[in-house]
């Protein structure tokens, strides 16, 4: 009565570029893609497969889908601790979405943004401070800030941010309010 599916991966490195080796790259994103779509359609609960799908969807050349799923594994593996996961995840969305000839409605500023200060803090988690600093200054760059570059620089730079702020807490919050389309990338610069 039932039809009876069956599932195949392919395990083996030699099996796996043999088949690959077979076809033309139009025939491998359609199928990439229809092995993504099924997924999608198929299992309730996609979180152990952000992956999986985001390779899928990178290789049939659908970039929306691509970094959606990239997106989520990124945050998926900043929330187990697997940084070294969630900076490939990360690197590879922003190298997707920077790419000139992507078929995807460009990426706003304050989404760059953010992937940028997730890879600062895994960078910083794995002890690349080097490269925490500079994740962290393309974020603040995205988001029209900028780190002081010279020593007294940051000195002035700090200085005019505890007025700022005894500012905001002698004087009532109507006055200082900043504009509520500035709230989204205020928040993601503070991180």
């Amino acid at each position: 009565p039932g039809r009876t599916e069956r599932a195949w991966t392919v395990t083996h490195g030699a099996v796996h570029d043999a088949v690959r080796g077979g076809l033309n790259e139009e025939v491998l994103r359609r199928l990439h893609g229809s092995v993504a779509g099924w997924y999608e359609r198929r299992v309730d609960d996609l979180s152990h497969l952000y992956p999986l799908l985001a390779r899928h969807w990178v290789e049939a050349g659908v970039q929306d889908r691509a970094l959606h799923y990239l997106e989520l594994a990124g945050s998926q593996a900043m929330r187990t601790s697997a940084m070294p996961e969630a900076i490939r995840h990360y690197q590879l969305a922003l190298r997707l979405s920077s790419e000139p000839e992507a078929s995807v409605a460009v990426v706003d500023t304050l989404r760059r943004a953010h992937w940028e200060r997730n890879l600062g803090d895994a960078h910083y988690a794995c002890g690349d401070l080097e490269r925490c600093a500079v994740h962290f200054g393309r974020a603040l760059l995205l988001l029209g800030h900028h780190l002081p570059g010279a020593r007294l620089g940051l000195v002035v730079h700090t200085c005019w941010q505890v007025a700022r702020q005894a500012v905001h807490r002698l004087l009532p919050s109507t006055l200082l309010e900043a504009p509520q389309d500035r709230h989204p990338h205020l928040l993601e610069a503070s991180h």
